[in-house]
This record gives structure tokens, sequence and C-alpha cells, in this order.
């Protein structure tokens, strides 16, 4: 005998009413299985995904919010090597700073030379050539006595779509 038949000749045997209580029970046994085993942790999967996108969006936000101020920054560099040098040249004397050698280096940089400045007035003129959106991609400083010997790098900005 199947263990299907021994499943039905046991079941036959019992009355209607156990029939009835025995499948009220086996139903909501399902039903607990069900919403335990299979709901609950859907929701709780869903919760979790709604969540994981909602800081998702943020972060978007927050990555376009600070790629359209880089741009911004970007847009306020001089394109061309001559403007860079004027507005280099213009701050650097408005913040009391000797430029001692300006120089066109192989890779169309702009190198500027400082040989005796106080840190202060170089930290305050790199301050000034970053609010408007420049500044250096090397700078060199040593000690010169009370002083700095100072060398900064500049690169004019590069036309939209090339680096």
């Amino acid at each position: 005998m199947s263990s299907f038949q021994r499943l039905h000749h046991w079941w036959t045997q019992r009355n209607r009413r156990e029939q009835a209580m025995l499948a009220v029970m086996f139903a909501a046994i399902a039903a607990f299985a069900f919403w335990y085993g299979m709901l609950s942790p859907a929701r709780a999967l869903r919760e979790a995904a709604r969540r994981d996108y909602s800081a998702a969006v943020r972060q978007l936000h927050r990555v376009q919010a600070d790629a359209s101020q880089l741009q911004a920054l970007a847009d306020q560099r001089p394109a061309d090597r001559d403007a860079l040098a004027g507005l280099i040249e213009q701050s650097a004397a408005q913040a009391g700073v000797a430029l001692s050698r300006q120089r066109r280096d192989s890779q169309d940089q702009w190198v500027v030379e400082m040989d005796a400045v106080d840190a202060p007035a170089l930290l305050a003129w790199l301050d000034r050539l970053q609010a408007q959106g420049v500044q250096p991609v090397a700078l060199v400083a040593e000690r010169d006595g009370a002083r700095l010997r100072a060398q900064a790098t500049f690169v004019p900005a590069s036309p939209r779509g090339r680096p």
C-alpha cells in the first residue's frame, strides 16, 4: 500500500466533524507558514529596497549638485594660457605675492616661481585663486630662512569633452 493510499484510508476513517476540524487546522498551518515563511520576509525585503532606493536617490542628487558646482568652477577657469597668466599675475599682486619667474613648460602648463614669500601671503593667494576656480596642479615650497621659496604649476582649462 502506497503512502497516498494509507493517507486516504486514514482520512476516510475520520467522521465528518474530525475531517472538518483537521481541514481547518491544516488551512491555519498553511496560512501561518505562508505568512511567516513568504509574505513577511517579502515585505521586509520590499521595505529594505525602498530605503536603499531612497538613499541612492539622495546620493545621486548630492553627486549631481557637486558635479554642477565643479562644472561651474571649471567654467570659471581661464581657457587659454595667456588668460591664466593674466589672472595669476593680477591675483598675486593683489595678495602681495611677488612672482620671480613665470614660464610655460613643455606640457603647456604655466609655472610660476617665488623666491621669497611669506606662508600666510602664499596661502591667501592660493585661496583667492581657488575662489576663482583656479588651483595649482603642483606646488613645491621649501623654507628659505624665515620665508618660503615656492613653485606652483597651473594648467589652463581644457575645452569641453577633452581632458
